[in-house]
């Protein structure tokens, strides 16, 4: 969802994938460079912007603010050159929804809300979730353990654009079937930037969002993630017209082998 704000900013001309961090950041601020070279909104997005994955545990990140993201950043040192090598980052993740919202002049969740969420009429997709659909939450496990209900709520702002969504089975296929090209509406101008390869390496590429592997004479999208009791994975076959998602309540499991196994059985060669 926050590689397509990022698209949306793209089509729309107020951002280029090549811009430097620093051109939406007060000059005084501080990034992180190699040999002289900052990361780009699309190092940020393609996971390829050299910043590590969680540098915090999960009771620190509860209570982190945007003032100690800064100071990190400031301190940081980064290992290699932006756009060289993939590794996934949860942390550039929040960093880059915060640069959006940065731009936006506008809170996180609000920007969602109206560039993505309002368009494709995901009415069950949230950051904070009303009494009504707080009775209808599923409760994750890990560990053979219940995780609490609502514990991502505890995440503080800075985290949101990476991890603070909940959503529905209903509503994710819905945003799948917009990224199958099958809703008509005034975001499909951003499909063919979020599904072009801009990096590739040994066994996949990189889209915006999305990893990419050959799939028989096509190409294969898909994302997996796991947090608080839950693992989800969505996979898409544009050039077949295929796709499946996944939400299981099970921290743990290993889904991406069970969204193939379903692709398999909707797979015409």
């Amino acid at each position: 969802f926050t590689a397509a704000v990022l698209a949306y900013f793209v089509k729309e001309g107020q951002v280029s994938l090549n811009d430097p961090v620093s051109k939406f950041l007060p000059k005084s601020m501080v990034v992180p460079t190699y040999n002289g070279k900052q990361m780009t909104l699309g190092d940020l997005a393609t996971h390829t912007s050299g910043l590590p994955d969680i540098p915090y545990t999960l009771s620190n990140r509860s209570s982190f603010s945007v003032s100690q993201m800064y100071r990190f950043l400031s301190k940081y040192e980064l290992t290699r050159e932006p756009g060289t090598k993939y590794e996934y980052s949860y942390f550039g993740y929040a960093f880059l929804a915060n640069l959006l919202s940065r731009i936006a002049k506008r809170s996180y969740p609000d920007l969602a809300k109206q560039v993505i969420f309002y368009p494709l009429n995901l009415n069950d997709t949230e950051f904070t979730l009303s009494y009504e659909q707080k009775k209808r939450l599923v409760t994750g496990y890990e560990e053979n353990r219940s995780v609490t209900p609502l514990k991502s709520e505890k995440l503080y702002s800075v985290f949101i654009g990476a991890g603070g969504l909940y959503s529905t089975a209903h509503d994710m296929l819905t945003f799948l079937s917009f990224n199958l090209g099958k809703e008509q509406t005034s975001l499909n101008g951003i499909l063919p930037l979020m599904q072009t390869p801009y990096h590739t390496f040994k066994s996949f590429q990189v889209g915006l969002g999305w990893k990419i592997v050959p799939y028989g004479a096509a190409n294969l999208f898909f994302q997996e993630g796991t947090l608080f009791g839950f693992a989800t994975y969505i996979g898409i076959v544009p050039e077949k017209d295929i796709g499946v998602v996944i939400l299981a309540n099970q921290g743990e499991a290993s889904i991406e082998a069970l969204g193939l196994q379903l692709l398999n059985l909707m797979y015409a060669p």
